[in-house]
């Protein structure tokens, strides 16, 4: 029987051992949560910073949008807050299922080491994503940190329905960088766009409270020259005088 040869510590490894071990990632069934405690703590900390930080960058972006599309943008979110609040969630859910679906992390799960995708370790696709997320408000009930603690695959609701799990990313501590570097930037970008609609709704109440309606604009004007506070009525037409009768010979009397 023959055995293969075993590499000598200190010599290079054989080009196939390099490349089996780069592919053998992980085998399906098998998922690297490390520490349960800590797991649990990180995942509440990446949905927090999906949640609250994430969707507040998101919440400038629309308010950024509204800012340049209206003169007065606080008295429009004042009375359309509740509407507001929906296209807000309605941002957040796609943010989650584009970001889990396509690219198998968030920014709050990349900057905590974390990633997701299907038990048999494929990408988890849009319409998984999609559903994994449409179940998050159950979840934030306490119920799915709950399931994530007791079930072996440490899966909430929206895992169950989507086939779904949480462990830590593929490529490690790159992760974190990289969900740092994304979310600095967005930051970045929509601070300085909420401050340019900012300055364009500012521009243009102030071209709206200096300009005169179109209206006025076209009616005419009266000229300095003939204004009303200078003009004066015209003396009224006086008849000429009457001449004095001449004299003339009365024929009755003798001249």
């Amino acid at each position: 029987m023959t055995s293969k040869p075993s590499a000598v510590q200190g010599e290079p490894l054989p080009a196939e051992t390099v490349v089996a071990r780069a592919r053998s990632v992980r085998p399906a069934g098998q998922h690297d949560f490390g520490d349960i405690g800590v797991y649990i703590v990180r995942r509440f900390l990446a949905l927090a910073v999906d949640l609250v930080g994430v969707g507040f960058l998101i919440g400038i972006g629309l308010v950024a949008s509204v800012d340049a599309a209206r003169a007065n943008p606080d008295q429009f979110l004042a009375a359309h807050a509740g509407q507001f609040a929906i296209a807000l969630g309605g941002a957040i859910l796609v943010y989650l299922t584009v970001a889990e679906g396509l690219f198998g992390s968030t920014i709050g799960k990349g900057f905590f080491g974390l990633g997701v995708g299907r038990r048999d370790g494929g990408r988890l696709g849009v319409a998984r994503a999609l559903v994994r997320n449409v179940v998050l408000p159950l979840d934030l009930a306490l119920i799915g940190f709950l399931l994530a603690t007791v079930t072996p695959l440490r899966t909430r609701l929206g895992d169950l329905f989507a086939g779904s799990v949480v462990t830590n990313a593929r490529i490690g501590r790159l992760a974190t960088v990289s969900a740092a570097l994304i979310g600095i930037g967005a930051a970045w970008l929509l601070f300085a766009n909420a401050d340019g609609a900012r300055m364009s709704a500012q521009l243009l109440a102030l071209a709206n409270r200096q300009l005169p309606p179109i209206d006025a604009q076209l009616q005419p004007q009266p000229s300095p020259e003939m204004s009303p506070s200078t003009a004066r009525p015209l003396p009224a037409a006086s008849a000429p005088p009457r001449p004095a009768p001449s004299p003339s010979a009365d024929p009755g009397r003798p001249i």
